[in-house]
């Protein structure tokens, strides 16, 4: 205990006191409200927590206790401490591991999936080329249709949208940076990617059939993580089902 808390015994005396002190200001209300818990139930106890030292390095320890009656008919706790710091980095490196291995892996699937995405954005452009001549034409006529150039700049303009937000989606579903939470209506989060992977879908012979709620109340969260979530389940759904028989449904409730 002396080298864990970091005590010289020639200078500070152990005492519940100093053990709170060294108790990080952020974990102690937590840590006492399990030990008065555990001294009013006369129960077990076990929990983790960050301790601060004189030169204010920080360790991660565990404290485990058990309630024991005395020969006075009282009740002692007897129990362990155990720094765990090396673990708790160890844990912490591992998850940096995986969160930087699964954006590497929704990256690598832009390689797969680069052909449905250029044919989704060649889709808006074409139009807008083909729409584009067509309202020059109408109004280069002797007599300018105005109506129809009208009605060609109004697709130009709509398909100019779809395009925006292709780019806008593909570009939240791989980035590495967090968001803010918000408050959205969970079809969202569901409608882009499959629109996105709707070609992708296609090629494996895969038919999507969507059961989704209106009506439901907005969720708070963050949304591009929920995207990721639903583009990961939609992308091993398609790779489960490729060496299945025909046919081959993915549900979404």
């Amino acid at each position: 205990h002396y080298v864990i808390f970091g005590i010289d015994p020639a200078v500070e005396q152990p005492s519940y006191a100093v053990y709170l002190r060294r108790v990080h200001p952020q974990d102690l209300p937590v840590l006492e409200q399990t030990i008065l818990r555990a001294a009013r139930e006369t129960s077990s106890f076990q929990h983790e927590y960050r301790i601060v030292l004189h030169d204010g390095s920080v360790k991660y320890v565990q404290s485990t206790g058990h309630p024991d009656i005395n020969a006075g008919g009282e009740v002692e706790f007897v129990g362990t401490v155990i720094d765990i710091t090396e673990r708790r980095h160890a844990e912490e490196a591992l998850r940096r591991a995986q969160a930087e291995l699964a954006r590497v892996w929704r990256l690598s699937t832009m390689g797969e999936l680069a052909g449905s995405i250029i044919h989704e954005i060649n889709q808006p452009l074409a139009a807008i080329a083909v729409h584009s001549s067509a309202a020059l034409n109408w109004l280069k006529a002797k007599t300018p249709n105005v109506h129809e150039a009208s009605a060609a700049l109004t697709v130009i303009a709509s398909e100019s949208l779809r395009a925006g937000d292709i780019v806008r989606n593909l570009r939240a579903l791989f980035t590495k940076d967090t968001q803010q939470s918000t408050t959205f209506d969970i079809n969202q989060v569901i409608a882009p990617v499959l629109e996105l992977m709707r070609i992708e879908l296609q090629k494996c012979e895969v038919k999507v059939k969507t059961e989704l709620g209106y009506g439901l109340p907005l969720v708070t969260g963050f949304e591009v993580q929920l995207q990721q979530v639903v583009f990961n389940l939609v992308m091993n759904a398609k790779e489960a089902m490729q060496q299945t028989p025909l046919p081959r449904e993915l549900s979404i409730k």
